[in-house]
């Protein structure tokens, strides 16, 4: 794995099959575990997508960070500072913006080193 062996981690996906109140149900169960062994970051692939949309919902009676737009940087952004930043918030933030700085274009890039 990228970011090496991880705890406390899990993924759920959006089974074809699924209804969102289905995938609903899933999330909130496992949520619920999660919720009880301490902090949750949850993280949701598009805007307004059911996974987005069903963990905003959870988020009216859990309280948990929800970031969207997810990334493989972001994720390892995330695994890298959870173990030394404290504070969930200040974790989410500064894993935002350090994969939004490592997003670029890469033919600007190219072309940039090429001059």
């Amino acid at each position: 794995m990228v970011a090496g062996k991880q705890e406390h981690i899990c993924a759920l996906g959006l089974e074809r099959w699924e209804t969102p109140e289905q995938f609903r149900d899933r999330v909130q169960e496992q949520l619920e575990r999660s919720l009880a062994q301490g902090e949750v970051i949850l993280l949701s692939d598009l805007i307004l997508g059911t996974p987005f949309n069903v963990s905003t919902e959870l988020m009216k009676d859990h309280r948990f960070r929800h970031l969207t737009s997810m990334s493989l940087p972001l994720l390892v952004n995330l695994l890298s500072a959870r173990e030394t930043e404290e504070d969930l918030s200040e974790l989410c933030r500064g894993a935002l913006a350090k994969s939004a700085a490592q997003m670029i274009d890469v033919n600007d890039f190219v072309e940039g080193v090429s001059q």
